[in-house]
């Protein structure tokens, strides 16, 4: 059943969790925002630019996950693929779900931190949900 009113295009929704996958490996990057998925789309592949390399890989950042994997592999970020998780208007939530996300993912994260912290006794089920 589709819902009444105007649909949102992907790229223009706000308050997402979402999740962005490496073109050449397993690995993804969780994240969130309040803001439209296209602008901090926009944001992660600025960090991926070349000029920013020097700064990327001395810092702790944490939203610098998605650019640090391309600069320390080499590997290419698949942002036409970025797929959107959940919507959320709760901060609180939000960050929830993208740690749920991220420590769902285990090895194959490419983002630097853990997020929110999950107690272990998700664990059991987490690793149910693996892909």
């Amino acid at each position: 059943m589709l819902k009444k009113g105007r649909q949102i295009e992907k790229q223009f929704r706000k308050n997402t969790v979402y999740s962005i996958p490496c073109a050449e490996c397993p690995k993804k990057y969780v994240g969130q925002t309040t803001g439209t998925l296209k602008k901090r789309n926009r944001e992660h592949f600025n960090w991926c630019q070349k000029k920013f390399k020097r700064q990327i890989l001395k810092t702790t950042k944490k939203n610098d996950g998605m650019a640090f994997h391309h600069h320390s592999t080499g590997h290419n970020i698949n942002f036409d693929d970025t797929e959107i998780i959940a919507e959320e208007k709760c901060y609180w939530r939000r960050l929830i779900i993208e740690g749920l996300e991220i420590k769902r993912l285990g090895e194959n994260r490419a983002n630097r931190n853990t997020g929110f912290e999950i107690h272990e006794c998700w664990d059991p089920i987490l690793e149910k949900l693996k892909p």
